[in-house]
């Protein structure tokens, strides 16, 4: 019956026509599960069928529109409704016109090409829509206006957009107002927006390994609508693996900006932005990677840009705009090679906002006043590798409390924990890339409890997630002169430690953390009085892993056995080659 239901809807659809249906044959191929089936319908659409046809056929049970090679020139826009995939044979090409172009009266005044039935909602409604492989040109005026986007989707969530192609217009894709978009494999060529874009305050958005080709931007997040009215927070996100290449760009084009352009408060937070490639024509003005507004929490990483134009700009971070100026955020381990910045910009990575933190980056080739600027509250500057700047390393204007080191290499110190009786551990939480190793210096340790044991855990995640099993360790001890060699295939931790330690003596440590390789491995040396039968000194040196897994760890505690640290100091360094 579902079958039957869905060629009668098709043919009524075909004879009724729409604006969307040029050429249509009077009828559809269709196939679905069979009577009774819950396996959603396919509706192929063949050259000189309806697209809209066949999406309006599947609205109200959900299911497939295969649309075959060939050529399918569109007048008016296409909606697509919950629980839909559109997918697109290889060669398969749908043609924006601009000539006779019929702007539906739900998206006036915007021209868009593919939308979500409940675009205009307030709240969001459509959810689980696919569009795979098509590719789509923007013809006539439709190719050089930054106003017409490929596909704009609004209000919606679980969002996948996944190997297709588009060229010419102002946007590949643009996400409003949504929650849970994947916008990956795609490519874009002759963008005079942005390739991918996610305004109106979006939750949950990923972008990565998409190619873009543009004059403005590669990739926005903002907390804003588009009459910048709306104050929000695009929040939690991934932009990663991107190629985007900026030709004919003029003042104020981005290849990644986090942005906050509508009232006081709009933003982005939570947003992490790695391993990007960002590629300027030589001859384009432009910031690299740019974050402004009332944003925190950001991520940049391991990210690549270069060009060469006067007046580029690698990290702009906290330049103030509407929303306001961005604070706790950390750029760490990127390339900037041939930014030529301007004598109106004063380095090539600023950090205006407070709490702002820039590690292991190189700066390379170009010309540029200062490398970094710190102009806040608190911003650090550690191991930068930077060709000399016309004026120097650093510009300090307005920093209080900046801590910098110069060109890499060496040791930096990261943070430093003091134990005050009130925690059984000190923590070193979102622990930065960049380096090759971390040194963890903890001196004068002394616990609550008596004959207690102290170790070493790892954690990992955002939270993190402290790792209580699956440790193994081995090492060599003396106490007063006696061997005593702690070895373990399986542990709560890394045992720093053979037998119980008096509370009424300082315990000392020193670890070396490996950050390189599949398994990160702790190599320590402690030193303290036995609680056992002493004051004996023991000496202890020796080495351990957490081998639950392989996934990077992000954060490391000192931790005693039962009972509070009473007192002492923790001081986690950075360590790195030239």
């Amino acid at each position: 019956m579902m079958l039957m239901h869905l060629k009668i809807l098709v043919a009524a659809l075909l004879i009724a026509g729409s604006a969307s249906a040029q050429g249509v044959n009077p009828t559809l191929n269709t196939s679905s599960g069979g009577t009774g089936s819950s396996v959603p319908p396919v509706v192929t659409v063949y050259p000189g069928q309806s697209i809209q046809a066949a999406l309006t056929a599947v609205a109200s049970s959900g299911g497939e529109v295969f649309v075959k090679s060939g050529s399918y020139p569109q007048s008016t826009s296409l909606f697509i409704s919950s629980n839909t995939r559109l997918r697109c044979e290889p060669g398969a090409t749908i043609t924006w016109n601009s000539a006779g172009w019929v702007v539906q009266p739900q998206l006036a005044p915007y021209k868009l090409g593919l939308v979500n039935a409940n675009w205009a909602a307030s709240s969001l409604t459509d959810q689980n829509i696919d569009v795979e492989g098509c590719s789509a040109i923007a013809a006539g005026t439709f190719a050089t206006d930054a106003g017409f986007h490929h596909i704009s989707i609004r209000k919606a969530s679980r969002i996948r957009v996944r190997e297709n192609g588009f060229a010419g217009g102002g946007d590949g894709t643009a996400m409003l107002g949504t929650n849970d978009t994947v916008i990956v494999d795609n490519a874009m060529t002759g963008a005079t927006n942005a390739c991918w874009d996610h305004w109106e305050a979006p939750t949950a958005l990923t972008v990565r390994n998409n190619v873009c080709t543009t004059s403005e931007y590669g990739v926005l997040a903002t907390g804003t609508d588009t009459a910048t009215t709306l104050v929000g927070q695009a929040i939690d996100g991934e932009i990663s693996g991107n190629t985007v290449n900026i030709a004919g760009a003029g003042v104020g084009a981005a290849g990644i900006w986090l942005n906050g352009l509508g009232p006081s408060g709009s933003g982005a937070s939570r947003i992490k932005v790695h391993d990007n490639s960002i590629v300027g024509d030589g001859a384009s003005v432009f910031t690299c990677l740019n974050l402004s507004g009332n944003s925190s929490s950001n991520d940049f990483s391991r990210n690549s840009c270069k060009n060469g134009a006067a007046g580029s700009q690698g990290f702009g971070g906290g330049s103030t705009d509407a929303g306001g100026t961005p604070r706790d955020s950390v750029v760490i381990a990127n390339t900037f090679d041939n930014i030529n910045v301007s004598a109106g910009s004063i380095a090539t990575i600023q950090l205006l906002g407070p709490n702002m933190r820039a590690y292991q980056n190189r700066v390379m080739n170009g010309s540029f006043p200062y490398c970094v600027w710190l102009g806040s509250t608190n911003n650090v500057a550690l191991d930068n590798r930077c060709d000399a700047g016309t004026s120097g390393m650093f510009n300090l204007t307005g920093s209080t409390a900046p801590i910098t080191s110069a060109n890499g290499g060496g040791m930096s110190l990261i943070s430093t924990k003091t134990a005050n009786n009130s925690a059984a551990s000190l923590d070193f939480a979102a622990l930065p890339g960049g380096y090759n190793s971390l040194m963890l210096d903890c001196n004068n340790i002394v616990p609550a409890t008596y004959n207690v044991g102290i170790g070493l855990q790892v954690g990992e995640g955002s939270g993190p997630t402290w790792e209580t099993a699956n440790y193994k360790y081995s090492g060599s001890a003396y106490r007063n002169g006696t061997p005593s060699n702690p070895f373990s295939t399986s542990d709560a931790q890394i045992a720093t430690y053979t037998v119980g330690i008096s509370n009424s003596f300082p315990y000392s440590l020193k670890a070396y953390i490996s950050m390189i390789g599949s398994y990160k491995i702790i190599n320590f040396t402690a030193s303290y009085m036995s609680a056992v039968d002493g004051p004996n000194l023991t000496w202890l040196t020796g080495s351990g892993a957490y081998t639950g897994d392989s996934n990077p760890i992000t954060a490391v505690r000192l931790l005693i056995g039962s009972g509070n640290m009473a007192q002492g100091t923790c001081s986690l360094y950075g360590l790195s080659p030239n």
